[in-house]
């Protein structure tokens, strides 16, 4: 460093902060301060520092600094923080993170004195503060941010902050701990320890801190302290926590001082040891009893409820009944949500996760406690609080021995008495409703009444107004608001659309109002056949939309009543219908209809007759549509596409013949003809089965329109995939190749983006008329795999006698021309509902036809990935090729994932909960039935455990873990099988084995481990030995040793044990660092997870939770 450069640096950094800087010359200045860093930095860094220049230029200083942190020295680092202690708050951190940044890369093993110089510096009260962000910053770093140098040297320093945390009873503690198989590991730690710690009278920093909070001069050093200690509490071992009584300091802290700062300081720390699971050790410890102790044997818990009562400003006789009604400052608010955060991670993490032999005494004062938090009006410290009843009531002994059985019922009800309001929440609702009607000064916008009032009509219970228990009252109420809404005319068609959904609130109450149904109807129709003004044709479509969607709503909830009516209904729709028979909301008034018919109590013949008469119109255009479907030549001829092939030479001009614009016109209109009806039976079927809930099966009424509807649809399938066929374009020009392309939807749909409102812009007519076709086939290819998927819901679809040659003839017979971007749809839409709605008897037929499928995927999965990698080789593609390689591969995983996802529902696991019911079995599987067929067929089981091969060993990381899961699912049943060993023991265990030994998969290594194990240790004996093992560079004589011990052992807890060592002591796989790497570490969890709260989904008597770095141990029964 030179005097020039020093002053050049200088000037640059004033102009930089010189308001009267341009902006130029900034960019000049900051352009040279950047320029400086490509060298050694710290000498300059350092003059800047301590120079007579102002703090920003000591800032930047700082910056140069940590810029080349491995040329600084310790001695300089400890001259910066005596300097910084009178500079301003921002420079003190910035001088603490330069020094981190040191201590990751130098401590200890080059600088093994700086805890001593660190703990000097902290008996004097000047520097503590500083000292204290030191260690917090570093074990932040370590355990929270996963800071990547610190990673690099994970093991040394987290040994060492355990070194200076600890006391050396403590220390000891924690060596015994580690592993004896780790006997090379823990005599260097031990060493370290022993260094770092110095003289047996050092106390650790857990206490030395706890001992400050005595010392501190005053609030800012004891909420320094404080926090540090939250820091520590996340991650010191919980012995030491408990032998340094830290939770009754933070306790006695908390109730002592009446500072609200601090005492939110001191909640800190103890949510911090409260957010910890329960951790198990070998000798049994699991010191989770300290929390529970602390609250129960104590006088915690009642000092806890008087808290709560001060905050709100009230006495401990009245908070259960006042404090609805009070309100609480903002700052009281911050201690109230830390209690509660306190009070509940002890309910849900240790006393719901710890199996007790008894009750505390004062156990029922905190449920009860614990209550009244749940009927707080702030609904965050309501819904921690119910969070933790969840837990309760699942949990085997609290919900059934530990709790008194007057206690929960009550605890119940009173919640239900205080939040179950249906009256005066309808009572409420109603008067806002009218405030805003009559001008007054409502709080809420009719888009939130609307909301409102759906919600609390849906809560009401029906015997309140129907049956013997009716409130004549509310009666009455509903029928006046029902009619105000009715006859309020609402100007702005915006607000008609919130207006209308809130007449379907009261579909129920029209039953007892039959007069009000024919003005129900009367203003959904008006709305619904209203004229659209071209300059406000978005608004009155989104109106006639609402409409005629929630005419289909009314259906569903009273179709009884609503089919006295069908025959006038019907003939108004037709007459509709018939004036614009092509109009949008037509769609939904035939659904009307529909879902009145197989709602209601017709005659099963009336029904069939009104639902013939309905769908007439639609199937004669089903039948059309099958006529310009019929061979592939009449599909060209009717989408238009020979005509536009015969006038491509047009295709850049701005106009054409006025006789080929109306040919163009008519294609045009075949186009939207075969979207539209496809689309219409998908729905109309959709909508048939959900109004039958109530009704039962009536697959039947649609026997009469079955044929027509399968027969064309598979039939349109079919010509859509021939259009990729290269032999297309030798009848039809190549330029029209595009049509078949993906569309900006399909673009958008696997980049999770939204589709833009705006239309397409071509002036071009040839151009327009291409790009709007292409547009139309994308949706063609959408509806037919919904109709399909829809048709799979009807029994009597897979009784129609030729329903599986259609099925190969739509989508088999031409397999090899579908498109990338269209494997996704097709497997998870209509190939996915085939296959898992299919009835049992019909499994043999059926099942058997999606062979060819996994055949072909079988062998395309491995060339489209080939594809993607020889894609990505190229280092600078170009933008529009790089895009198109973005586009590629996202189709590519979205395609393998789909096909994962397929099988993942065919094993799907059981989600069905056996309850009162002791005899029964919960079944392992969602779909027994196909799972028993699918591992049991041998043409079905060669395909898919080929499938489960190739998915296993593509690069994508969520596929492969998919399958494993499924694998280790369904292994306990595949084992019991001898025609599946020589794919478990053969094909199977080598791809495992590569998912293992490859750093790719390291996601899926835990699971991929887990199949692994099971392979050598459920194999039978006598089958083949495991020799594939040594295709991954496993010699071939410890390979026999180990199957030799493998073979001689007899109790499962030694086979793992067998296992977990024979692949331990092998380098480059990725298990063999597993539990060691933990071990070392020595953390109780994950240290990305240490702030978020552990999912606690069961609680049953026999799980208990463990610490994830022992995951491996409790597999191999340690």
């Amino acid at each position: 460093m030179t005097d020039t450069q020093l002053s050049n640096v200088v000037s640059a950094l004033n102009i930089i902060y010189n308001p009267q800087s341009s902006n130029d010359q900034r960019l000049e200045a900051q352009r040279y301060c950047d320029s400086i860093k490509s060298g050694p930095t710290h000498t300059l860094g350092f003059s800047l520092f301590t120079g007579p220049y102002p703090e920003t230029i000591k800032y930047y200083g700082l910056d140069l600094i940590q810029n080349s942190i491995m040329e600084v020295n310790g001695q300089l680092l400890l001259t910066m923080l005596t300097d910084s202690i009178p500079c301003p708050k921002y420079i003190r951190e910035k001088v603490v993170v330069v020094f981190v940044e040191y201590v990751k890369r130098n401590w200890p093993l080059n600088w093994t004195d700086m805890d001593v110089v660190l703990r000097n510096m902290y008996m004097n009260p000047e520097y503590r503060s500083i000292v204290m962000a030191i260690y917090k910053t570093l074990a932040d770093d370590l355990f929270i941010y996963e800071d990547p140098v610190a990673t690099l040297r994970k093991n040394e320093l987290v040994t060492s902050l355990f070194a200076v945390t600890l006391d050396p009873v403590q220390l000891g503690i924690w060596l015994s701990r580690i592993e004896s198989s780790m006997s090379e590991s823990k005599a260097n730690i031990e060493m370290l320890v022993q260094t770092l710690q110095g003289d047996s009278q050092n106390v650790g920093w857990l206490k030395r801190l706890i001992a400050g909070l005595g010392e501190a001069a005053d609030k800012s050093m004891m909420i320094g302290t404080l926090s540090t200690l939250t820091s520590f509490s996340s991650w010191t071992p919980i012995s030491a926590i408990i032998e340094s009584r830290l939770v009754y300091t933070m306790f006695d802290m908390l109730f002592s001082v009446s500072d609200l700062d601090i005492k939110i300081s001191c909640l800190e720390v103890l949510d911090a040891v409260a957010s910890r699971p329960v951790v198990v050790h070998e000798d049994g410890s699991d010191y989770s009893d300290i929390l529970i102790k602390a609250l129960f044997a104590t006088q915690y818990l009642d000092q806890s409820i008087k808290l709560w009562a001060e905050l709100h400003g009230l006495s401990l006789e009245n908070y259960k009944t006042n404090q609805r009604q009070v309100f609480v400052e903002e700052d009281e608010y911050k201690v109230l949500k830390s209690l509660n955060n306190v009070l509940v991670n002890i309910g849900c993490i240790h006393i719901c996760a710890k199996i007790t032999t008894g009750v505390p005494d004062s156990f029922n004062r905190y449920l009860e406690f614990m209550m009244y938090q749940a009927l707080h009006p702030s609904l965050t410290l309501a819904n921690n609080a119910l969070e933790f009843f969840y837990l309760a009531l699942r949990h085997d002994k609290i919900s059934k021995l530990l709790v008194d059985p007057s206690i929960m019922p009550a605890l119940l009800t009173e919640f239900v008495k205080e939040n179950w309001m249906p009256i005066q929440a309808f009572a409420w609702i109603n008067n806002e409703i009218i405030l805003y009607f009559t001008n007054q000064s409502s709080t809420f916008s009719l888009k939130s009444l609307a909301l409102g009032l759906e919600d609390i009509m849906q809560s009401i219970p029906t015997n309140l107004y129907l049956g013997p228990s009716v409130n004549p009252s509310l009666v009455e109420a509903m029928g006046q608001l029902l009619n105000g809404i009715l006859n309020y005319d609402f100007k702005d068609l915006q607000q008609v659309i919130h207006q209308l959904p809130m007449i379907v609130s009261f579909s129920e109450i029209v039953e007892l109002y039959p007069d009000m149904l024919f003005p129900c109807l009367s203003k959904f129709f008006y709305f619904v056949t209203l004229e659209c003004p071209i300059d406000q044709k978005q608004d009155y479509e989104d109106v006639k939309y609402k409409a005629a969607v929630s005419l289909v709503k009314l259906g569903l909830k009273i179709p009884n009543l609503l089919s006295s009516l069908l025959d006038k209904i019907m003939s108004y729709i037709k007459d509709i219908t018939s004036k614009s028979p092509v109009i949008s909301e037509s769609k939904y008034l035939i659904e009307f209809l529909i879902v009145i018919i197989f709602g209601s109590n017709l005659s099963p013949q009336d029904k069939q007759n009104y639902l013939d008469t309905i769908l007439q119109p639609y199937i004669s255009e089903f039948s059309n549509v099958h006529a310009m479907t019929t061979t592939f030549s009449m599909f060209l001829e009717s989408m238009g596409l020979i005509k536009v092939s015969e006038n491509i030479k047009y295709l850049h001009n701005d106009s054409i013949d006025p006789s080929l614009g109306n040919e163009l016109a008519n294609a045009r209109a075949n186009q939207q003809r075969l979207v539209r009806v496809v689309v219409y039976f998908a729905n109309w079927i959709n909508r048939s089965k959900e109004a039958s809930k109530k009704i039962g099966n009536q697959d039947y009424l649609w026997q009469s329109s079955l044929e027509t509807v399968v027969v064309s649809v598979f039939s349109i399938m079919n010509n859509l995939h021939t259009l990729n066929s290269p032999d297309t374009y030798n009848y039809i020009s190549p330029e029209l190749k595009i049509i078949t392309e993906i569309t900006l939807a399909e673009k958008l749909s696997a980049l999770s983006l939204e589709l833009p409102s705006t239309k397409i812009v071509e002036t071009k007519p040839i151009k327009l008329w291409i790009a709007e076709t292409k547009s139309a086939i994308g949706r063609m290819h959408e509806n037919c795999n919904q109709l399909v998927a829809a048709l799979s819901h009807l029994s009597i679809f897979f009784d129609y006698p030729n329903a599986l040659g259609l099925l190969n003839q739509g989508l088999f017979s031409n397999i090899d021309f579908i498109q990338l971007h269209h494997w996704k749809a097709i497997l998870t839409t209509p190939i996915s509902a085939l296959i898992l709605r299919c009835p049992e008897d019909h499994f043999p037929l059926t099942l058997q036809t999606v062979i060819p499928l996994f055949q072909h995927l079988n062998v395309k999965i491995p060339l489209v990935f080939q594809n993607v990698e020889l894609s990505n080789t190229d280092e600078n593609p170009p933008e529009d090729e790089l895009n198109a390689q973005i586009i590629n591969e996202k189709f590519t995983r979205l395609f393998v994932r789909a096909y994962s996802a397929l099988f993942g529902q065919i094993f799907g696991p059981s989600t069905e909960v056996q309850k009162n019911n002791p005899n029964k079995s919960t079944p392992v599987f969602k779909h027994p039935s196909l799972v028993n067929f699918y591992i049991n067929c041998p043409d079905l089981a060669k395909e898919w455990c080929q499938s489960f091969l190739v998915l296993v060993t593509i690069h994508d990381t969520k596929t492969c873990q998919a399958v494993i899961t499924i694998l280790n699912r369904i292994f306990h049943i595949i084992i019991k099988i001898s025609e599946y060993h020589a794919f478990l023991g053969t094909d199977l265990l080598v791809a495992a084995l590569k998912v293992v030994h490859d750093g790719y998969y390291a996601s899926c290594h835990t699971d991929a481990f887990h199949l692994v194990t099971h392979i050598f240790t459920n194999f039978p004996q006598q089958t083949l030995p495991f020799t594939t093992c040594a295709s991954n560079g496993i010699p071939v004589d410890k390979l026999m040793q180990f199957e030799k011990d493998l073979h001689s052992a007899t109790s499962l807890k030694t086979k793992h044990n067998l296992v977990k060592s024979f692949f331990s002591s092998f380098k480059g796989a990725e298990v063999a660092t597993w539990g060691k790497k933990e071990q070392q570490f020595m953390v109780n969890h994950r240290e990305k997870k240490l702030l978020q709260k552990p999912k606690l989904e069961t609680n049953r008597s026999d799980i208990l939770l463990t610490e994830e770095s022992a995951q491996l141990d409790l597999l191999f029964g340690q």
